[in-house]
């Protein structure tokens, strides 16, 4: 008895294995491995964003109708726009990373994982189609939105300066939006904002879609291939939108068409691979060891077929808290935006210029916010609290010298990046 009892007592030769292999994805070496994929991924859209506005203000020349600083002022009204109500849904991308991550740790069963998936696509279905129809209500009334188009496509000639001729009487006549009122946005830049709006509606609802695949896909692990996905649906923005501004010279309803169409190749990609692959079967992504460990885990527990009963409410509970967070900070950046506006066009080109790179340097700093959120939910899944402590002060003093690295660079190196 006191043999059995003492080898009871003795750690599960498997159990150690797992949580050495654990305690492996949380050093700072593997935090710095698993980082630089989630920085390239965070920063691919921000990165993109500041290419296209560069785009914006060169391609402004070949248009005699408006300046460069119109161009970006529209640009700035239309994406911050975007950005404020797509940013609130950001828990689309974090919520599900968590909830799939900790039901991978836990070695929960196929149907649950599947549940889960279903769950984050339908809401992003939805969220992103009522906020498309917002949006475009927002910048323009449905009779201005009738005319304008209308006009614009029954004609032979669709290059921009003939869109801003033939549509501005479509915007005066009838009512703008609650956005262009609260804005303040000059006449001659209104025009500028329906015309590149509606190239840009297809890339909003899409954008619900690709956020929430993203998410699922980090949460089972697969950082690399999201990595890769979404830098070449951005690397395809960029190039679609030199290549419409620049080489063909056309106008800001074709650039806008752009970034839908990349937006469009990024989901077609991204989304089979989402629904795919529904249970915790390790991926080729996935370090083998842990893998395997969850398996024997999995199998030990008898936890492979069991489900647990996961709602709409639930994942929406889950969800509220970030909203909040999401709101608030959104709403001040968004409120900046609109201050910048009213004192001009010059002054929201400027200040868009600022937001974008601000905007680049924290999605950078997300990219590690990504690891925690992926390791950790895998850490709370096994119920390693211990580990979980130290990774967690270990991402810590990662954000620190992060913080302090991009505050010097910006101080170094301040004229060349105004200039």
């Amino acid at each position: 008895e006191n043999k059995a009892h003492v080898a009871n007592d003795e750690p599960h030769p498997e159990a150690s294995s797992l949580h050495a292999e654990l305690a492996n994805k949380t050093s700072y070496t593997a935090i710095l491995r698993n980082g630089i994929p989630s920085i390239l991924n965070n920063a691919a859209a921000p990165t993109a964003l500041l290419l296209n506005l560069a785009i914006l203000s060169h391609a402004s020349a070949f248009h005699s109708s408006s300046s460069s600083k119109d161009w970006m002022a529209a640009f700035a009204v239309v994406q911050s726009t975007i950005s404020f109500v797509q940013g609130l849904f950001n828990f689309l991308l974090y919520v599900p990373m968590a909830q799939i991550a900790h039901s991978v740790g836990q070695g929960a069963g196929a149907r649950e994982v599947q549940h889960r998936v279903q769950i984050a696509l339908w809401t992003s279905v939805i969220s992103g189609l009522v906020c498309t129809v917002f949006l475009c209500g927002s910048m323009l009334s449905a009779k201005g939105w009738i005319c304008f188009v209308s006009t614009l496509f029954n004609e032979e000639h669709h290059d921009l300066d003939f869109s801003i001729r033939s549509g501005s009487s479509c915007v005066q006549n009838f009512e703008i939006g609650v956005v262009m009122k609260v804005m303040d946005v000059e006449e001659g830049v209104q025009i500028l904002v329906a015309t590149y709006l509606l190239g840009r509606i297809p890339s909003i609802f899409l954008v619900f879609v690709n956020r929430v695949c993203t998410g699922i896909l980090v949460g089972k692990q697969r950082l690399r291939l999201v990595t890769g996905v979404n830098i070449l649906t951005n690397v395809l923005d960029v190039l679609g939108n030199a290549f419409v501004l620049l080489y063909l010279k056309t106008g800001m309803l074709q650039a806008g068409m752009a970034t839908s169409m990349a937006t469009l190749v990024g989901v077609l990609i991204i989304f089979p691979l989402s629904i795919q692959g529904v249970g915790t079967k390790p991926t080729s992504e996935s370090v083998s060891p842990v893998n395997d460990s969850l398996e024997i885990a999995n199998e030990s527990n008898h936890t492979a077929d069991k489900t647990t009963t996961f709602s709409i409410l639930e994942f929406w509970n889950s969800s509220k808290d970030m909203m909040i967070r999401s709101l608030l900070l959104q709403g001040a950046v968004y409120s900046l935006s609109i201050m910048a506006s009213r004192l001009g066009s010059c002054q929201l080109s400027a200040h868009q210029v600022i937001v974008q790179l601000w905007g680049f340097i924290s999605f950078c700093c997300d990219g590690f916010a990504d690891v925690g959120t992926m390791i950790g939910g895998l850490l709370l899944g096994r119920s390693d609290s211990t580990e979980l402590i130290r990774f967690t002060r270990r991402l810590c003093a990662i954000g620190l010298v992060m913080g302090m690295l991009f505050s010097a660079v910006l101080l170094i190196w301040k004229e060349s990046i105004i200039s």
